[in-house]
């Protein structure tokens, strides 16, 4: 398998090397992806609360 595009460095890395610096990188798109998650599910539930909040006011 040709090495060309994989990383733009990869000319002088082990194979061993390159997919280290592949797991670290999808490690850091999986926690991103989590975080983002939380951070939908803690706005969706915000958004309810406002609605929910209006409604009460409205009566």
């Amino acid at each position: 398998m040709s090495k060309e595009g994989i990383w733009q460095d990869s000319d002088g890395m082990k194979d061993s090397e390159i997919v280290e610096q592949w797991t670290k990188t999808l490690h850091t798109v999986e926690y991103a992806v989590e975080q983002l998650k939380h951070q939908k599910t803690a706005l969706i539930k915000k958004r309810e609360d406002i609605v929910n909040s209006k409604e009460t006011k409205n009566g």
